[in-house]
């Protein structure tokens, strides 16, 4: 079913996918796991199940669990997805690289 975007009294499909600067399409709606903790993996499985693409995370082991969004995202594979249309954004913080 496609979105709607609503202007000048028109609907007009709205492209679920966006272009970078580098010209890649990825997914207008991503999932961010900031602060979920030892959820992250349940809530990003659940997240990919109801047809999210893209998944946000941070290197900072304070906010964010990246080891359990990858989790999630090999369960998810072994469910049918196709890693090819899974998008994993993350931020590296340049003072977590001294640890």
């Amino acid at each position: 079913m496609p979105s709607y975007f609503i202007g000048n009294d028109l609907l007009k499909p709205l492209d679920p996918t966006s272009r970078t600067d580098l010209h890649l399409k990825i997914p207008r709606f991503i999932y961010g796991t900031a602060w979920k903790k030892d959820w992250t993996e349940g809530l990003v499985y659940t997240a990919l199940g109801a047809g999210f693409r893209a998944i946000d995370t941070a290197a900072q082991p304070r906010h964010y669990r990246e080891g359990l969004v990858g989790q999630a995202v090999k369960r998810g594979i072994a469910s049918g997805l196709k890693r090819s249309d899974v998008y994993v954004g993350f931020l590296i913080i340049p003072s977590y690289l001294r640890h």
